[in-house]
């Protein structure tokens, strides 16, 4: 998995405003609160009333001490920094618990959580766009409904005469037609449901027997919606290759026609925040609405409005994915503030925008889409201009720019792609720098297409070839430095890895931020970081270059250790059989990526 994208910080010759970080300590510490609550769900009355306390303790003392501190020094300045921020870090934390302990119980019933399957019968509400199996049903016929799998809420759960009211986030498994399975539509099905470790990203699992049956159809939002993907799907119907896929998963954010290799491509260089909708989306169409509406003379508060009205609109469709939400939250405070004619930009409407959505879903403290959109929005704001002011020495000022945006990005977020997947992608920086200009454009002709396929379809096939090429490029890029030599590095040790590259990305920032007021410290974070890269890249080199030479182009049996025996691959001519899997994929992914099978 890798980096959603974000919007695009802009370096300019100007001095740089100071960082505000005041809001860090309240979104920093949700964050690591709802996390630990989501994992110890029975944590949440006891912390929700300890936060409060706080909050309500902090607040009292700072309201009464600050009208007798003196005038001047350290206790006043205390009084009006610290202790309000620790004032309103708390509330925030108090916040994040009383959600977690009001949604708990509806989101994983205990009534529920037997630790084992439980026949009988479910509601659904479908919240994702299914996708169809790459393997039939056991016992499937031939004429039988294929077999999908979708994201859903589970409404209810009838078993033995008893009806648990729930709202659980539930992957479930299915033989339907997937056009009867609009996003929206509630469902009554019978099957075994399995419930999850806590913190998961989906708290059950369901296995439907034979085919839903459709109880109610989505609301209307939602069918207008599932209408204007329905028709860009038509619309698009005839596009070849790669770029249609893409089309489709960068215009409205289904990725569900993307194929595993372009799939794996993608993560190798990258690119996987460009396969479907994300963050970046969100700030082009709000651009676009501003450009357009400023244009034609209407007035800054009804543009705010109007762009407000437009990325509701614009999520609905695409689904509220962890990246697009965070986006879209983040944008309307950017708006708001924009509107009342207040500063609107940097750190702060990111933090507020975190403790917001973590506010009304704690649950999205565990999701790897949303961490990554936030590190990379943070990653831009603090770091694409000292990387451009630095590589803008040895490079024109543009073109560092060009480069200091997928850097900023990919440093922030690499501890926690290194947590996702222990490997080092090398083509990243130059694959995003390729594609990115392309995937903005994707963005926007997409929609337009999507747009006139309700209104004008035949003049709609014919503009989807206008976004089809980007998109293809993008692919193209993809595909091409997905087969260069050395396009994924594995690692050993996936923490020691993120633990390597938090220390490195902590003395870069050091070096970036304090290169003009404390100039010997930035000198020594710099020496000791580019050190550090020297070592760590030149022993990882060397070990590929080893495991390289170590397996002959020409080999014919190989045995992997796959940690109850071995797996064994015979290879003949340009096939490949593989006999005995084990019980953990890891190892014998490790070893098929070393076989370059």
């Amino acid at each position: 998995m890798n980096r959603p994208r974000s919007g695009i910080t802009v370096a300019s010759e100007r001095p740089s405003a100071p960082i505000d970080l005041r809001l860090a300590p309240p979104a920093i510490a949700t964050w690591v609160v709802a996390g630990l609550l989501c994992v110890t769900p029975a944590a949440a009355p006891g912390a929700a009333v300890i936060a409060w306390t706080l909050a309500a303790a902090v607040t009292t003392v700072t309201l009464l001490r600050s009208r007798r501190a003196p005038a001047g020094g350290l206790p006043r300045r205390l009084l009006r920094g610290v202790l309000p921020i620790a004032a309103l870090t708390a509330a925030a934390v108090a916040l994040v618990c009383t959600s977690a302990f009001a949604l708990g119980h509806l989101r994983h019933p205990p009534s529920l959580d037997e630790g084992r399957p439980r026949p009988g019968e479910a509601v659904l509400v479908v919240t994702g766009i299914p996708k169809l199996s790459t393997t039939a049903a056991f016992g499937a016929r031939p004429g039988d409904p294929p077999r999908v799998s979708f994201d859903a809420t589970l409404e209810s759960f009838s078993a033995a005469g008893l009806v648990v009211a729930a709202r659980s986030p539930t992957l479930v498994f299915a033989s339907a037609d997937p056009q009867t399975l609009a996003i929206g539509a509630t469902l009554r099905t019978r099957g075994t449901l399995t419930p999850l470790t806590p913190g998961e990203s989906h708290e059950f699992l369901f296995f439907a027997r034979g085919s839903p049956t459709v109880s109610a159809g989505p609301p209307w939002h939602l069918a207008w919606a599932d209408t204007l993907r329905s028709s860009f799907h038509q619309t698009t119907a005839g596009l070849p290759g790669d770029g249609a896929a893409l089309l489709t998963g960068l215009a409205i954010g289904d990725d569900s026609a993307v194929s595993q290799s372009l799939t794996d491509a993608m993560k190798v260089t990258g690119l996987t925040h460009l396969t479907a909708v994300s963050g970046a989306n969100c700030a082009v169409v709000v651009t676009a609405v501003m450009l357009v509406g400023g244009a034609v003379g209407i007035g800054r508060r009804t543009r705010v409005v109007v762009s407000i009205a437009v990325l509701v609109l614009f999520v609905v469709l695409v689904t509220p994915e962890p990246s697009v939400l965070r986006a879209a939250v983040m944008a309307v405070i950017v708006l708001v503030a924009l509107g009342l004619g207040r500063p609107s930009g940097g750190i702060p409407p990111l933090c507020l925008s975190i403790v917001v959505l973590l506010a009304l879903d704690p649950w999205l403290s565990t999701s790897a889409g949303f961490a990554l959109s936030v590190l990379a929005t943070g990653g831009l704001l603090l770091l694409t201009r000292p990387i451009a002011a630095v590589a803008a020495r040895v490079m024109p000022r543009w073109l560092a720019l060009a480069v200091a945006v997928p850097v900023a990005a990919q440093v922030a977020c690499q501890p926690v792609l290194f947590l996702l997947a222990p490997q080092l992608t090398p083509y990243t920086v130059p694959a995003n720098l390729l594609a990115e200009p392309a995937a903005a454009a994707v963005g926007v002709l997409g929609l337009v297409v999507c747009l006139l396929g309700v209104v004008v379809p035949s003049l709609a096939a014919v503009a989807a070839w206008v976004p089809w090429l980007p998109s293809a490029w993008i692919a193209a890029v993809a595909r091409f430095f997905a087969a260069a030599p050395f396009s994924v590095i594995v690692l050993p040790d996936a923490l020691l890895a993120a633990a390597c590259a938090i220390a490195i990305t902590v003395l870069l920032l050091v070096y970036l931020l304090a290169a003009r007021s404390r100039p010997r410290v930035a000198a020594v974070c710099g020496l000791v970081a580019a050190v550090g890269v020297v070592l760590i890249g030149g022993a990882l080199a060397g070990g590929a270059l080893a495991r390289a030479g170590a397996v002959p182009s020409d080999w014919q049996l190989a045995a992997c250790d796959i940690g109850q025996g071995d797996a064994v691959l015979v290879h003949s001519r340009d096939r490949v059989a593989l006999v005995d899997v084990g019980p953990d994929p890891e190892p014998l992914t490790a070893c098929l990526r070393r076989l370059n099978v």
